[in-house]
């Protein structure tokens, strides 16, 4: 199944990884501070697209969303994605990305990859049993993810011979290859790669770059820096 990465606001990986997967560190991942009309008319669009196209999951990111991690933002999972974009699918963390448990459960998060510390040994059911986490929600976990299992036929075609299906765990291995793009998607693809070119000054005799060893490319919504070492 397709899977929308990184929600939201996922700008950089520089400081994106917390003190609890990075011991040296000493302040809490970077925050993507978005104000609502920004988020909505630029940086939420793809998701909106990709959630209109059919996407069956959503994973969650490192960094913080207007100061709140990514994984356990009840804005930007319940109130952004399942609520305004109507996502039905389910929501599951970057690897290691969930840094709470009732707190992320709480917020949207239906899946924590690769394993979870704060769900397993019974925490999740005891988190239901007290009333912390309410029924309805551990329900509503569950049924987005057998949800999307059922709705991409895994159960009623379960044949490895099938397309997609029981790809060997190296590739280097004889398996059927697919080719998932869309002819009928060309013209928007071109058009895409059309209006994403970008016009670069040649300040001071710049280009052509000396084959730098580091190059960034950073978009804003108006302008475009570029740094090289």
């Amino acid at each position: 199944m397709s899977c929308i990465k990184h929600f939201i606001g996922y700008e950089q990986e520089t400081n994106r990884i917390p003190p609890a997967l990075l011991p040296d560190a000493h302040n809490q991942s970077i925050s993507s501070n978005i104000d609502p009309r920004t988020e909505h008319e630029l940086y939420l669009w793809p998701f909106q697209d990709a959630v209109k196209a059919g996407a069956a999951s959503v994973m969650c990111s490192y960094n913080r969303f207007n100061n709140s991690y990514s994984c356990q933002n009840s804005y930007s999972l319940n109130g952004l994605l399942k609520g305004e974009l109507g996502f039905q699918g389910f929501v599951v963390s970057d690897w290691g990305a969930q840094l709470t448990g009732e707190a992320s459960a709480n917020a949207g998060l239906d899946m924590a990859m690769p394993a979870s510390t704060y769900w397993e040994n019974g925490n999740l059911s005891l988190s239901v049993s007290n009333g912390t986490i309410a029924q309805s929600r551990l329900d509503d976990m569950a049924t987005r993810i057998i949800a999307a299992w059922y709705r991409l036929e895994e159960v009623n075609s379960p044949a490895f011979s099938d397309p997609g299906f029981g790809l060997p765990a190296s590739l280097l291995e004889p398996h059927t290859l697919v080719d998932a793009r869309n002819p009928a998607s060309d013209e928007t693809i071109f058009q895409g790669a059309v209006e994403g070119h970008v016009l670069v000054k040649n300040v001071g005799n710049t280009l052509p770059l000396n084959k730098p060893k580091f190059l960034s490319l950073c978009k804003r919504v108006n302008r475009i820096n570029l740094f090289f070492e």
